[in-house]
């Protein structure tokens, strides 16, 4: 008998050696795709509320301006300032702003002051002739509006003394026909407003435990989740040290910490910081039911091709009978048939003998 060619078994072994580093390639690759996006999945949810909170703090500010630069448009802001000292103009003047704050949903107070800070009219009339900032407050107050390029100041979110709840200040510079400012027009809407849009926010997708506003200029909390915090000075650690990277030029970022996911962005065209405190178990906790299906695929994908390499080897190592082996068996059969009828014949003739 010939003896049966091992190549098919090479081959066989030698495939079975390429599929297995191939699929070693594969885990490597997969595995940094996982990281990618373990990544994108901590990334997007944070992201979609960092997009969420700019939207709705920049449409709260956009509303704001557009009420009180409407509010400035009328004459009788424009006149009065002109003629602070004209007892009709300035009657004019306090009950055009009265009837323009009843039609103001949300907002605190209304008025018009001088430059001085002076104020001519407001919709609460008893704080008509009331200076409101003196010395250098005035001057950074000037400045604050003259080097604005839309003319408006917007001091943030604080407690009101008149009302005891938290407003967010806005004020307009008002130019005469030369350009020079005379006056300005102000007002405080209620952080009510601010606090029932992020409400509405769906903090489970990222597992938001906190979330704040803070004012860089100051390092007051501008915004907080728990309400009682606005306006506090910012004490942790971790926010001081996300204000000093904005300082230092960082306009977005996100580090873990202790098992948190802190994150912050700048909000555009303001001195404010949006920012994040995320739960990071959820995400690991992601992690590892990822891990372990993929080492489940890998180890069956493993078994799969030694069991495919096996069947293969023992289908070409099968021992069949070859052409030889065949003609030999014929011959084998043929010589019996031949002796087996010798005998009988010799039997045949035995008989007849002794008859």
């Amino acid at each position: 008998m010939k003896k049966r060619s091992k190549v098919p078994v090479i081959i066989a072994i030698i495939l079975g050696m390429l599929l297995s580093v191939g699929n070693v390639f594969f885990c490597l690759d997969y595995t940094k795709r996982l990281d990618t996006m373990t990544d994108e999945n901590v990334q997007s949810p944070i992201g979609v509320l960092f997009d969420w909170q700019s939207n709705m703090m920049q449409q709260v500010i956009r509303n704001a301006k557009n009420q009180l630069r409407s509010f400035s448009m009328s004459s009788d802001v424009l006149e009065l300032l002109k003629n602070p000292d004209d007892p009709e103009q300035v009657k004019k003047s306090q009950a055009y702003t009265e009837r323009y704050f009843k039609n103001m949903e949300g907002w605190e107070g209304l008025y018009i002051e001088d430059w001085n800070t002076k104020v001519l009219t407001h919709s609460i009339p008893e704080t008509v002739g009331m200076v409101v900032r003196k010395n250098d407050t005035i001057e950074q107050f000037r400045n604050s509006m003259t080097s604005s390029e839309d003319g408006f100041y917007f001091s943030g979110c604080a407690e009101s003394p008149a009302s005891g709840q938290y407003v967010m200040s806005f004020c307009l510079m008002i130019t005469d026909d030369s350009g020079n400012p005379i006056g300005l027009v102000g007002g405080a809407p209620f952080l009510s407003s601010l606090s029932t849009r992020f409400s509405k926010m769906d903090m489970t997708s990222a597992n938001v435990e906190e979330y704040a506003i803070i004012n860089a200029d100051n390092c007051l909390y501008a915004y907080h989740s728990d309400n009682s915090r606005i306006g506090e000075e910012v004490m942790d650690a971790q926010l001081l040290k996300i204000v000093e990277k904005v300082e230092n030029g960082s306009t977005e970022g996100s580090y873990t910490h202790e098992g948190k996911i802190l994150s912050y962005k700048t909000l555009p065209g303001t001195n404010y910081i949006l920012t994040l405190n995320c739960n990071e178990s959820k995400f690991d906790n992601t992690d590892r039911s990822m891990n372990v299906r993929f080492m489940i695929y890998f180890a069956s994908v493993e078994v799969l091709l030694l069991i495919v390499v096996i069947l293969f080897i023992c289908i070409f190592t099968r021992k069949k009978p070859d052409k030889n082996a065949k003609a030999e068996t014929v011959q084998v059969q043929s010589a019996v048939q031949t002796v087996t009828e010798e005998a009988e014949t010799a039997e045949s003739g035995t008989g007849d003998t002794e008859e």
